[in-house]
């Protein structure tokens, strides 16, 4: 569907206010990556209160907390439309651009998904604004703040990794050593500016193709395609140590 027709279906299906400030599409479809499977996003901002149908609520810690949503199935797909306020997105922007803002892992997860979301997003209408909300993500230290807790993890299960080889516990090496791997991936990207979670990482990946990890080596470990079961430890090292080297690597 071409982005722009997604207008004339909101207002058919009464899911348009009479004034609005922007509509964004958001996910996979503003992405490019949406299949026969994927919902269509989107979010509609405004000035007021959505009065009309809505499905579901979910909250934000600000004022007010309540995000309408409405579900509507269009030629089979699942739609989902969200309404913010426009002060809504300005409240949770001010947390990670403000000179003193959160860093992003004191962000709830719904937060971090809309400023996520936000950055990956294609306006439909009210293009300025968004462009200028990009802007100020792009200024801040969210992108620092998520890189740096990826590292973190990573940091962290590879202690583990390597407290189990010592004690040649292989199995609790090798999971710890996967989970290590995915943050590193996840620091790696973020250095990028590529979020969005995991389910598109290597989709992500191939599309970037970041000289510190090229796809190919990437898929090679994600897919555990040269993983010996019978000398676990050998898959375990080159993996930390590729994490490790990366890490080296990543500018924050």
């Amino acid at each position: 569907m071409n982005l722009e027709q997604s207008l004339p279906v909101l207002a058919s299906r009464e899911l348009l206010p009479a004034d609005y400030d922007a509509v964004i599409v958001v996910g996979s479809t503003a992405r490019g990556w949406a299949n026969q499977g994927s919902d269509f996003d989107v979010y509609v901002i405004t000035t007021q209160p959505w009065e009309g149908r809505r499905t579901v609520e979910s909250r934000l810690p600000v004022t007010p907390e309540t995000v309408p949503i409405a579900v509507e199935h269009v030629d089979g797909q699942r739609w989902e439309v969200k309404y913010y306020l426009r002060d809504q997105i300005d409240q949770v922007l001010a947390k990670v651009t403000d000179t003193d803002g959160l860093p992003a892992d004191e962000l709830t997860q719904l937060e971090r998904m809309l400023v996520i979301r936000i950055i990956h997003g294609v306006a439909v209408v009210g293009g300025e604004l968004v462009a200028e909300w990009q802007r100020r993500i792009a200024g801040s230290r969210f992108r620092a703040s998520v890189v740096a807790q990826a590292l973190e993890f990573f940091d962290s299960y590879t202690e583990d990794a390597v407290g189990a080889l010592a004690d040649e516990q292989w199995e609790t090496a090798v999971i710890t050593t996967k989970h290590a791997f995915e943050y590193v991936v996840e620091a790696l990207l973020g250095s990028h500016g590529q979020y969005d979670g995991r389910k598109w990482r290597a989709r992500m990946m191939r599309s970037l193709d970041p000289k510190e990890l090229p796809f190919e080596e990437y898929w090679s470990i994600e897919t555990m395609c040269d993983f010996d079961a019978e000398v676990p430890r050998a898959w375990v090292e080159r993996v930390l140590e590729t994490g490790q080297r990366i890490c080296a690597e990543i500018e924050l």
